[in-house]
């Protein structure tokens, strides 16, 4: 993806503009699996608590899986995360509240089992038993988590009516993130919180860009943000691995900060929003 041509907004005056009559409601980020929100968005994350916002970070897709694991596809990667068979989400849980912590975010955890864990109500096999399966851009129609998702997280804004929203953008097709962008937007509505949507690392690597209708918005901050944000995703040793099995992955995240934040500011993340959202925070968003 080639990094946004306008320039970078300081995250504090994101928060200041978006401030006026939200300063006592939480700023909800919405990350589909244990690691996403603190990935894609912890520079925001750790920007919006230092500034005085109380942060809830929720992962939907946090639930034990509900039967064995019947695919080769998810028995290799519960091998490469390390954390045993008996509960490795429960492990990944504990992940997620120790980078939390360090951001200074509250977790909030779903009941819904990764796409790599669902099955058919019928056989009990496994909907997404490969790679191309579960990046195939769109659910399939007899999932379950279609609606599950939907109520978990209707219930989640209605307990904690949030002044923001921050989700995931659905870059790269993963179908666990397009749920949660799906049910994010839905469920956010014209008269409701403030949404944006951040690119989904590291599948914004890609070159793919979000639905149409939405207005770039990225957002730099300090040095000392991305120290948390990088403490933050150390946390997550099951998955660093797993995600750049090749490289890096705190160079990989730094490196592309500093792409979206450019040569004359700080590291920065790019967020997605509508015009109206973006006309809040910069006033005319054709400018």
């Amino acid at each position: 993806m080639t990094t946004a041509t306008r320039p970078p907004i300081d995250a504090a005056a994101l928060i200041e503009a978006i401030g006026p009559g939200r300063r006592d409601r939480p700023w909800l980020f919405v990350s589909p699996h244990l690691d996403d929100g603190v990935l894609s968005a912890g520079g925001v994350l750790a920007a919006a608590r230092r500034a005085g916002v109380d942060t809830v970070v929720a992962t939907v897709f946090a639930g034990t899986a509900t039967g064995p694991v019947t695919s080769p596809f998810a028995t290799e990667l519960v091998r490469l995360w390390g954390l045993g068979t008996d509960d490795p989400v429960g492990g990944r849980r504990a992940e997620d509240r120790a980078a939390l912590a360090e951001v200074g975010a509250r977790p909030v955890h779903l009941p819904v089992p990764d796409a790599i864990f669902r099955t058919t109500a019928g056989t009990g096999e496994a909907l997404y038993p490969t790679v191309e399966a579960v990046f195939a851009g769109a659910p399939r129609g007899d999932d379950p988590a279609i609606r599950e998702v939907r109520r978990e997280l209707a219930a989640v804004l209605a307990a904690l009516e949030p002044a923001v929203v921050v989700g995931p953008a659905g870059i790269g097709g993963h179908v666990d993130h397009v749920l949660v962008r799906d049910a994010v937007t839905a469920l956010a509505g014209a008269d409701g919180p403030v949404l944006m949507l951040y690119e989904d690392l590291p599948y914004a690597a890609t070159g793919r860009t979000p639905a149409a209708g939405l207005t770039a918005l990225p957002v730099s901050f300090t040095e000392a943000d991305w120290d948390a944000k990088a403490a933050a995703a150390a946390r997550y040793v099951s998955q660093l691995p797993a995600v750049w099995p090749e490289a890096d992955g705190l160079a990989e995240l730094r490196a592309r900060a500093e792409a979206v934040g450019g040569d004359s500011t700080g590291p920065a993340e790019l967020l997605w929003c509508s015009e109206a959202a973006h006309a809040l925070v910069l006033g005319d968003p054709t400018v």
